[in-house]
């Protein structure tokens, strides 16, 4: 996230489906630098000090979505995830450390947003950015989760 201020921040998308990595390649090319990764680990390669927002399918094989972002932030890596998924949340979200929670299909207009959003919230201060997490997956249970809401409430 060391990138001069003229560069245009740069996206890796990491999703096991090759239509959907060319897909959300195309939406966010004319606004960002986008890199491709199609595994758990060719996208741990890529992350590096230049990568400041990730894709991350949470459903691969072989390597999960979730194992990655455990590896990135065990790694000190604080890039800003959205994690991209083809389910609902579920209670088990709540301990994952991830910026956003996108729910498939995703729409053009919602990923550019949610990339725009991501490398905005880059620059607030850690105690900020813990917050918007937190906001983030408290807003995914309302509104995209079929949680009971005792189950909620107790969380």
């Amino acid at each position: 996230m060391n990138r001069p201020h003229e560069s245009p921040p740069t996206v890796l998308v990491v999703e096991d489906e090759p239509e959907l990595v060319e897909i959300y390649g195309t939406y966010l090319r004319d606004e960002f630098d986008v890199l491709t990764a199609t595994s758990g680990a060719e996208a741990l390669a890529l992350v590096d000090g230049t990568v400041d927002v990730v894709l991350l399918d949470r459903g691969m094989p072989n390597m999960s979505g979730e194992e990655v972002l455990e590896e990135l932030r065990a790694r000190g890596c604080d890039t800003s995830v959205a994690m991209v998924t083809g389910s609902e949340p579920d209670a088990d979200i709540v301990e994952l450390p991830f910026d956003e929670y996108l729910v498939k299909p995703i729409e053009r207009e919602r990923l550019i947003r949610t990339v725009q959003l991501l490398t905005n919230r880059s620059s607030f201060e850690e105690k900020s950015r813990e917050f918007f997490r937190l906001a983030s997956r408290k807003n995914s249970f309302e509104t995209e989760a079929n949680v009971d809401k005792e189950v909620y409430a107790a969380l």
